[in-house]
């Protein structure tokens, strides 16, 4: 019964929405209505217009009354709580039918992993220590994915790379890093179609590499409308580039080879070691501050 008033009480709230963006709908709203000027109306009706019809008392008319209003306001309640258990089911097989992406930061490659990139964005000597790994954990395609990097405090983007299809499979992506090497990214955006034209998106954000929280995925118009402005701003900054090769977003993807992997690993080795070692020594000189003079 609880589960049914906040139904119930929801269902009054979000009457007062607009239905199809032209008409309101006023019937949950003026059912509410009915049901508090309900009693009063009865208690006009037993004490002036009833209250000298033969044939009955007064309290024969209120519990006839309060009976036919009461198997009213429970065919009602059962119509509606068939009504929200059957939308819940088709948003259940709604949900089941889409893909579901995650994004997470990786240390280091393998052998055989492919990575989407833009032009000479796979550099070994600009290494900044981490891939991003996309994954589709369901068996639904998820098309055209829009990987989009937006700079922390300008909100400006500074990368955007497209992944044709991605179904129970996982690769890497490498974005270009700015020349200047103060930049900080803010956010990832991340924006796809499903087969059937639906729209999912969601949001990751890092702080030294880590993930904040765990994103959630939403779908509809202003996942749709995001995937538009992302895939607008993709072509323009290609076209205002396109004397300028290197300066081009393209949807290039790479396959490591062991080769790549050895060096990779070297790489990656080598800057621990240097991350380490700087640390090391900023401890060694803050040690010597700390030492009294003699």
């Amino acid at each position: 019964m609880p589960g049914f008033c906040y139904a119930f009480i929801k269902r009054i709230f979000r009457g007062i929405t607009m239905k199809n963006k032209k008409k309101y709908n006023w019937f949950w709203p003026t059912l509410a209505l009915v049901a508090v000027i309900s009693p009063f109306l009865i208690q006009v009706l037993m004490t002036s217009l009833l209250a000298n019809v033969p044939g009955g008392s007064n309290d024969g008319w209120l519990g006839f009354w309060g009976g036919y209003l009461g198997a009213i306001i429970s065919i009602v309640g059962v119509y509606q709580a068939i009504k929200v258990q059957h939308q819940d089911n088709k948003d259940e097989i709604v949900a089941s039918n889409r893909p579901f992406l995650s994004c997470i930061t990786q240390y280091g490659v393998k052998v055989n992993d492919w990575v989407y990139h833009s032009s000479t964005s796979i550099d070994f000597d600009r290494f900044y220590g981490n891939f991003f790994r996309l994954e589709n954990l369901s068996t639904r395609p998820a098309v055209n994915i829009i990987f989009a990097v937006f700079e922390e405090g300008t909100g400006r983007i500074v990368d955007v790379i497209i992944i044709p299809s991605l179904v129970q499979k996982a690769v890497l992506v490498s974005y270009r890093y700015p020349k200047r090497e103060e930049f900080k990214k803010e956010k990832i955006e991340i924006v796809y179609k499903t087969v059937d034209e639906n729209f999912g998106r969601f949001t990751q954000t890092f702080s030294n590499n880590e993930t904040l929280k765990i994103p959630k995925t939403t779908w509809g118009e202003n996942a749709k409308k995001e995937y538009n402005k992302l895939k607008a701003v993709f072509n323009k900054h290609n076209l205002d580039h396109q004397n300028h090769p290197f300066e081009i977003w393209h949807q290039n993807f790479s396959i490591f080879s062991p080769g790549d992997v050895k060096y990779y690993d070297r790489v990656h080795h080598d800057m621990i070691k240097k991350k380490y070692h700087d640390l090391f020594d900023d401890d060694k000189n803050s040690g010597n501050e700390d030492e009294p003079k003699k």
